[in-house]
């Protein structure tokens, strides 16, 4: 567990390394598939993967921006209804090390609960697990394999990589608010 809290930190930084766009939000994914294959792959696209090929898989017209620190490219927006989804690779190799779908925030920081997001389609193979639902299902998803700390769930994956569920709300009952696939340590 004492392993996972900098992990954590380190995906939440890698999320906030690139300032939000234009407040306005992009169009969201539209991949083949919804499908979370977890700890490998999110909406058919794996760590690993160049950036662009996971763009063209998700569609949908993100707003990318290639940087020397890091690129990236970002459906909808953090203060809106429907959630954000990221991708994020080094520029080098354009190879991405973060995928993240999460649910979008209000001002305060409370998480924007909203069924109809187009992000919540996006749900796990086994255990149908997605974004808004309960936590006490996320164990589902492997239940030899999933490891629960503080913030949520997190569950290795192939080297580095690791998926994790977070978690808000009350100690009884608590929903995911976003996941991420990362491989960045």
């Amino acid at each position: 567990m004492k392993r996972l809290i900098p992990l954590v930190a380190l995906a939440l930084s890698a999320l906030a390394a690139i300032p939000a766009q234009a407040s306005r939000p992009s169009p969201y994914p539209k991949p083949s598939s919804f499908a979370i294959s977890a700890p490998f792959s999110i909406g058919r696209v794996s760590l690993g993967e160049s950036l662009v090929s996971g763009r063209d898989e998700w569609n949908g017209r993100p707003r990318c921006v290639f940087k020397k620190s890091v690129s990236e490219c970002r459906w909808g927006g953090e203060a809106s209804a429907g959630g954000v989804a990221v991708m994020q690779a080094d520029p080098e190799g354009d190879k991405i090390h973060l995928i993240s779908i999460t649910l979008g925030e209000k001002p305060n920081g409370d998480s924007i609960l909203n069924d109809n997001s187009p992000l919540t389609r996006f749900t796990t193979n086994r255990g149908k697990v997605g974004l808004m639902s309960p936590g006490v299902l996320v164990p589902r998803v492997d239940p030899a394999g999933i490891e629960e700390h503080s913030g949520g769930f997190s569950l290795p994956g192939k080297g580095n990589g690791r998926m994790l569920f977070f978690t808000s709300g009350s100690p009884n009952d608590k929903f995911v608010t976003s996941i991420i696939l990362t491989n960045v340590n």
